[in-house]
């Protein structure tokens, strides 16, 4: 996903090359986090992006949640994924939906691992 947002990168977007079998949404059996995070599995969050004000964290936090219905309808209607690998993602992606609405929590988690 490229989020379209004032002040992010060229033109408004961030373009983000990632392999997303090492994201916690998908969870591979396989995957596991790099041993200098000093986390024990990829589904623990850790932000390892560039430092920013509390606000533009913030302007992300807002557009994900708008987009929080239709994210999740996404997973749901997707023929190629078993139930439960979709409930697994939901309710992986509603922990992050819960730990993001509480912003004095999310800027500390963002301020101990930014670059």
């Amino acid at each position: 996903m490229i989020l379209g947002l004032p002040g992010f990168g060229f033109e408004g977007y961030t373009p983000v090359p990632y392999d997303f079998d090492y994201t916690g949404l998908v969870n591979a059996s396989y995957a596991i986090p790099g041993e200098h995070l000093g986390i024990k599995s990829v589904q623990e969050c850790y932000y390892l992006g560039r430092c920013r004000e509390s606000n533009e964290y913030q302007q992300v936090i807002d557009y994900m949640e708008n987009q929080r219905n239709e994210i999740l309808e996404m997973i749901n209607s997707f023929p190629y994924l078993e139930e439960k690998s979709k409930s697994e993602m939901i309710s992986y992606l509603e922990e992050f939906f819960n730990l993001a609405s509480d912003p004095g929590l999310v800027q500390k988690q963002f301020d101990k691992t930014c670059r």
